[in-house]
């Protein structure tokens, strides 16, 4: 088997290099510099000065890196498409988000999961917010369902979901068979899409036996309720879109449900406005 590679796609968002969690533990993975190269895509309204490209540099020592700012903030659907196309057919894309939290152990064990599952296509981490595992899970259609215990090894395709930050995949599978993300979905139902569109030409994926601490922003209750609002709304929106695409039955039923889940949210937040959004 030929050497495993790494791109890891980092995307960043008003944030100096030393407040990502995922470039602080990068820093810490300096081994990997002879199998693994890093972009980094900056979608803040201002691009890193000279003393924060500086810190980064340090950070990521060794590294053969890239630093990309763009202002307009553009959609995860869209920087991932993009990176998709610069992405060499032995690679493994690595997609991480800003507050993943991991060791050199991450990189290593994926590594040995790919050698004892070279056929397999897409690698999936533990990953927990606080001491809860998130991804892998299970959805059917639109209703998404956590774990009882940790999946091992290599496990079906079917009805399983994963968050993006973590996910490995193989740059033979992007390359040649991946149709590209949707990119009516913007942030949210990324990851969806992508589970649904593998789990349509795969039947597996592998668990990688590492746990990555990850937060959830989608249920923070610190942020203000514009951020919450505006995070709920593209949640909805991206289902409702997923939905009707399948069928005018699916659709009216994640209607429903999406309505029955801001009278939940409205309750978890103790904001009635969250039942008028749309």
């Amino acid at each position: 088997m030929e050497k495993i590679k790494f791109l890891i796609l980092i995307v960043l968002y008003k944030l100096s290099p030393e407040q990502s969690d995922t470039l602080k533990s990068l820093s810490q993975c300096k081994l990997a510099k002879d199998y693994a190269r890093i972009l980094i895509r900056d979608n803040s309204p201002k691009a890193y000065d000279t003393e924060q490209r500086r810190t980064m540099e340090e950070m990521l020592d060794g590294f053969a890196f890239e630093y990309r700012h763009n202002r307009r903030n553009e959609y995860l659907s869209t920087l991932y498409n993009q990176t998709i196309q610069e992405l060499q057919e032995n690679e493994y894309l690595i997609l991480l988000d800003h507050d993943s939290q991991f060791d050199l152990n991450f990189l290593e064990e994926t590594k040995k999961s790919i050698s004892a599952h070279p056929e397999i296509d897409l690698f999936l981490p533990l990953i927990y917010c606080d001491n809860q595992l998130v991804s892998p899970s299970r959805m059917v259609l639109f209703k998404g369902k956590y774990l009882n215990s940790e999946p091992t090894g290599v496990c079906a395709a079917h009805h399983a979901m994963a968050i993006n930050s973590g996910m490995v995949i193989s740059g033979r599978y992007l390359r040649s068979s991946f149709p590209g993300y949707d990119e009516r979905f913007h942030f949210y139902c990324t990851d969806c899409d992508f589970m649904w569109k593998y789990a349509r030409q795969r039947t597996t994926y592998c668990v990688i036996p590492y746990r990555i601490q990850h937060s959830l922003e989608f249920y923070g209750f610190n942020e203000p309720y514009e951020k919450k609002v505006r995070r709920f709304r593209e949640m909805r929106n991206a289902f409702l879109i997923a939905m009707r695409d399948r069928s005018l039955f699916a659709y009216w039923l994640c209607h429903l449900y999406m309505d029955v889940y801001s009278v939940k949210f409205a309750l978890q937040h103790h904001d009635r406005r969250f039942l008028f959004v749309r």
